[in-house]
């Protein structure tokens, strides 16, 4: 899943203070958004329940529930990143499958490495879901057509509907470029401009403004080139 919207975070804190910490943090930190909080494991299981929630914070010593033993209730959790003053939980919460564990009080760029743990997570998980179906169908002049992931060289969105590029042809579909971004790896695709969505493997060449598949001009955003220059095109750069 090409990743386009923030993560959506719960803190589970028995201390004001420190929920406060925590929540700017995640205000600082751009792929992050502060939703839910909560002062036991109680109130965060219910929150679980009935919200979608991406990310947890967990304190480890509450007076009600220690987070620990909320770990061991073996209920179904979103990832979860644990904060406390106390180090010797770190080995017990590892074995308990928690994304990373954090030492208060918690240096900035410390944070921001765990919430990047979760986020590859969340990104790899998704991954591997939608390559195991590796396809999906769209309905398309009145008939159901199966496309491929490794078939789109690009997607382009159109007012209220988008066309699917194709080894194959174009295929129109009305649906929103964000829906079908959902459905697409994100190893695989990456978003040039907010209407065009490319598959890496099927770029020709980049200029300053373009991205050339098939002999095709798509244009480049300018809020999209640092990522396609940082993330994909200087880590495959040949140079002396």
């Amino acid at each position: 899943m090409i990743m386009t919207s923030k993560l959506k975070c719960l803190i589970v804190d028995d201390e004001f203070t420190a929920r406060k910490g925590i929540t700017e943090y995640i205000e600082d930190t751009d792929f992050l958004e502060a939703s839910f909080e909560a002062q036991d494991p109680f109130e965060a299981m219910n929150i679980i329940k009935n919200n979608k929630v991406d990310l947890m914070f967990l304190d480890i010593n509450m007076p009600k529930m220690s987070g620990i033993d909320f770990l061991k209730l073996g209920n179904i959790l979103p990832p979860v990143i644990i904060t406390t003053a106390y180090q010797e939980y770190a080995l017990e919460g590892y074995e308990l499958d928690i994304i990373d564990y954090l030492l208060k009080p918690i240096p900035f760029e410390r944070f921001v490495k765990a919430a990047k743990k979760v986020q590859g997570y969340i990104a790899s998980t998704t991954d591997s879901q939608n390559q195991a179906t590796d396809s999906f169908f769209v309905k398309s002049n009145g008939i159901y057509e199966q496309i491929s992931y490794s078939d789109i060289s690009a997607v382009e969105s159109l007012q209220n509907y988008v066309i699917i590029h194709t080894n194959k042809g174009r295929v129109i579909a009305y649906l929103t470029l964000k829906l079908i971004m959902e459905k697409l790896p994100d190893s695989t695709f990456i978003q040039i401009h907010k209407s065009y969505v490319v598959s890496k493997k099927a770029i020709q060449s980049i200029s300053t403004d373009s991205v050339c598949i098939n002999d095709n001009n798509f244009p480049i955003g300018n809020s999209f080139k640092n990522k396609l220059f940082d993330e994909f095109i200087n880590t495959k750069l040949l140079k002396r």
